[in-house]
């Protein structure tokens, strides 16, 4: 078979009774912070929800995509792959796809 790494999603408190269900323990999951920092309230449920996942799955390893919380600290961070979002890529260039020179 194909390995599959499942995306975790949850959105308000509402949806942490059930998001979990049916993800894999102690394994490899994806979670995307894109637009989740634009308002003090969707933050604080990025972070409720990060919370409740760690104490429901505990993953060995989280994939993430987009802003990393100030919030979190060294032992959260050790257990992230960080995939940049598209927009910090861009901002690093000319929006041609061009290096921006640094200087």
């Amino acid at each position: 078979g194909m390995m599959c790494i499942p995306t975790v999603t949850w959105s308000d408190p509402s949806t942490l009774e059930w998001c979990f269900d049916g993800e894999p323990h102690d394994s490899v999951v994806a979670v995307s912070s894109v637009g989740m920092f634009m308002r003090e309230e969707s933050k604080n449920w990025m972070l409720r929800g990060y919370e409740e996942m760690m104490k429901r799955i505990y993953p060995r390893k989280i994939i993430w995509r987009g802003k990393v919380p100030d919030e979190f600290d060294d032992v959260d961070r050790k257990r992230l792959v960080i995939i940049p979002q598209f927009t910090d890529k861009w901002r690093e260039t000319d929006g041609e796809g061009q290096e921006r020179d640094p200087r």
